[in-house]
């Protein structure tokens, strides 16, 4: 087993002896150290002078995200009216939401307080049931958009500027469709960093001119391309090359014989292409996982990391445990989609946060608990929902410092005796349909099982305004041939039958690469690139190459070679 320990306050990744626990959710045996106990411990909060030590989990660390990700919906948007001004606003709630829904204008306002939804806290009822009564009623932020600019149309999206249909994204700029980060004129991508004028893209860093790459970086001009870095151009259908130019299928050809023979493969559909790269990197060693720059690190796709263990797709990490999509935070356990943060236990949503647990959607904040939607500078709050700038609040009520601090532990005793604290929010208090949040992007259940669970299911709508006709997306014209007049049409999605429509910039950006027009919905390409991603779990397997025993998120069934680090790098240099 390998755990965690805590030597010089750091923490490094070891064998250790681990206690077995039985998931009270799925009934999964899982393991936790004594060391990961001894880390639980550190990050165990400090109010008043007193440590609140925070309690082993009961569930599995699988379970644990899913129950945060039912907290976090991204992308399922509709519009709706402002309860304060009657405007029309972007929404991520649905209509039959029960609280206010305000526009990001009307909530960041001073026109209402938050406090005025305050509620005495009742010892004689359990807190999950008094803070579901709180959420019910306060106003809601329709879509968070923090220091933007014409980004309206956008969701969890902070510094950016020009931007459509982005989420979770931070300092970007005229880009549309996914969750880039410090990127410039990109479009349909999936965590990608320090990019520009990149398409379908995804778990990518330092591209310029890239077009449906994975896990590649520091390169320019890649078409189809696995695992191409440092300082590749140029390369078209390739997997796991690194200083190449002018390669198709990792062979080296001359300037005009890869330009002519591009210019054939171009011709073929994009589905074609990708099932030809994933066909060839069934035949190309891979590496058991990514990571770039790190030190005592275990997960995958992690770059410049340090003393992490089973944290995925992040970077600039460092003393982590069970992280997905975390950059430039440390000391976090049980914490996913967030940055520049520290001491950071059970979130979902954070940015530069320092110390918030169980909470979710939080920016700005410090030493916050079992909150939502609080920032800019909140602290020392409780259960509070839709905060500005507030301390010392509890259920949205203000407290002075004294009371806060006497009133504290009494609700962890309430807390601890009805079983809750130590607890994340309940799945069914998301205010979100399961089908309609992350959780069914990384745990899908059907219809019948998300009743069954007692959670909400929302059925799919299509509303497209301002549509003079519809095209089928086998009716859609070249790129040469598609003039301005489709801007007004609808494209009807050949996956989903969802209606969908292009943008000015979208189309300029297709013309200007000749590039084929979409066939299939945005939210469809978003599953795309999600399914194309390996899971959040390691798997056991032997280095195809010299049999060492190794880790990788790679699935047994997986058919190709799947590499240790050290054969990985003797192949490819």
């Amino acid at each position: 087993m390998r755990g965690v320990l805590f030597e010089g306050g750091l923490l490094k990744i070891i064998n250790l002896k681990c206690m077995e626990k039985i998931c009270k959710k799925c009934g999964a045996g899982f393991e936790i150290t004594e060391e990961e106990n001894k880390f639980r411990e550190k990050l165990s909060p400090v109010v008043g002078g007193k440590k609140y030590v925070l309690p082993e989990p009961e569930e599995c660390e699988s379970c644990r995200r899913q129950k945060r990700l039912t907290f976090r919906n991204e992308r399922n948007m509709v519009m709706t009216k402002c309860a304060m001004t009657g405007k029309n606003t972007l929404s991520v709630y649905p209509l039959s939401a029960p609280f206010p829904i305000y526009s990001p204008e009307a909530w960041y306002g001073d026109a209402w307080d938050p406090l005025s939804y305050g509620q005495e806290f009742d010892f004689s009822r359990p807190f999950f049931e008094q803070y579901y009564e709180l959420q019910s009623k306060v106003p809601h932020i329709s879509n968070i958009i923090v220091r933007t600019e014409n980004c309206d149309f956008c969701n969890t999206v902070g510094e950016c500027k020009n931007c459509y249909l982005l989420y979770g994204s931070i300092d970007c700029e005229d880009c549309q469709y996914g969750n880039p980060f410090n990127s410039k004129n990109c479009i349909d991508s999936l965590v990608i960093r320090d990019c520009q004028f990149c398409y379908e893209c995804m778990d990518c860093s330092n591209l310029y001119e890239c077009f449906f790459c994975q896990d590649c970086g520091n390169s320019r001009n890649l078409w189809f391309c696995f695992d191409v870095g440092q300082n590749s151009s140029d390369c078209f259908l390739c997997v796991g090359l690194k200083h190449k130019s002018y390669c198709i299928f990792n062979k080296q050809y001359s300037k005009e014989e890869y330009e002519k023979k591009v210019a054939e493969l171009k011709k073929k559909s994009y589905p074609e292409l990708l099932k030809m790269l994933d066909d060839f990197k069934k035949t190309v060693p891979v590496r058991n996982v990514i990571g770039v720059n790190n030190e005592n690190v275990s997960g995958d796709a992690v770059i410049n990391s340090k003393n992490c263990r089973e944290v995925f797709y992040s970077s600039g990490c460092e003393d982590g445990v069970y992280g997905v999509q975390v950059f430039k935070t440390n000391n976090f356990l049980d914490s996913d989609y967030g940055e520049e943060s520290s001491f950071m236990y059970e979130n979902m949503g954070f940015y530069k946060d320092n110390g918030a647990y169980f909470s979710h959607w939080c920016w700005d904040a410090n030493n916050i608990f079992y909150c939502s939607m609080c920032g800019n500078n909140v602290s020392d709050c409780f259960g509070c929902v839709s905060l500005l700038h507030k301390k010392y609040c509890i259920l949205n009520k203000q407290y002075t410092k004294e009371e806060y601090e006497k009133i504290f532990p009494k609700i962890i005793e309430h807390m601890e005796k009805g079983g809750e604290w130590g607890k994340y929010f309940l799945m069914n208090c998301s205010p979100f349909a399961y089908n309609k949040s992350m959780a069914q992007d990384y745990f899908p259940l059907t219809k019948a099982e998300i009743e069954k669970a007692g959670l909400k299911f929302e059925e799919e709508t299509t509303s497209v305004k301002n549509v003079e006709n519809i095209i089928l997306a086998k009716d859609l014209p070249e790129i040469e041939n598609a003039g301005d007049e489709i801007l007004t049409s609808a494209i009807k999605c050949e996956i989903s039958g969802r209606l969908f429509k292009l943008t000015p910039l979208e189309l300029a950006f297709y013309r200007k690469y000749k590039l084929k027009l979409p066939v299939c919905h945005f939210e469809e390409r978003c599953k795309r690139r999600l399914a194309a991603r390996n899971g959040f779990k390691l798997f056991d397997r032997k280095c195809d190459k010299c049999g060492a025993n190794t880790k990788t998120t790679y699935a047994p069934e997986y058919k190709g070679k799947v590499y240790c680090e050290e054969c990985y790098l003797k192949e490819v240099y």
